[in-house]
């Protein structure tokens, strides 16, 4: 069996896995230049708890995730809410350590990124956001 419509399978039709590194683009220009992608149950449940802020430049994709957390978070962040192609369905600014955020049904992705990063100030709701695999080596 061919799955050619999935980009992260094979010919023969075994999943490869997802990349776990992305870069975030909108309309060419680059927002984000090193997503780590978090499609792991314990990748998601830990997320930035307990770490210090990432480096300007980097984020964090929890996927799939319609909510999230900052329970023994040290920072707060900005949260985008994306539904399955990529669209900016909710967006959430400061949000503080010890807080919760709830996206809309639509909404199956969540980037987390440093609070007060210049992207949001870039997106509106309804933005479309393009993901492309970065090289780690």
């Amino acid at each position: 069996m061919n799955n050619s419509k999935n980009p992260h399978s094979t010919h023969r039709g075994t999943a490869t896995a997802r990349p776990n590194a992305m870069a975030v683009l909108h309309r060419n220009t680059l927002l984000i230049p090193h997503l780590v992608v978090a499609n792991a149950f314990l990748r998601r449940l830990v997320g930035y708890m307990g770490q210090a802020a990432p480096p300007a430049g980097h984020a964090l994709q929890l996927a799939p995730c319609r909510s999230i957390h900052t329970c023994f978070m040290r920072f707060a962040i900005d949260v985008i809410f994306l539904d399955p192609q990529h669209r900016i369905v909710h967006t959430v600014q400061s949000l503080p350590p010890w807080r919760i955020a709830w996206g809309p049904s639509t909404a199956v992705s969540v980037i987390e990124l440093p609070s007060g990063s210049p992207v949001l100030s870039t997106l509106h709701h309804g933005d479309t956001l393009e993901l492309r695999p970065i090289n780690l080596a």
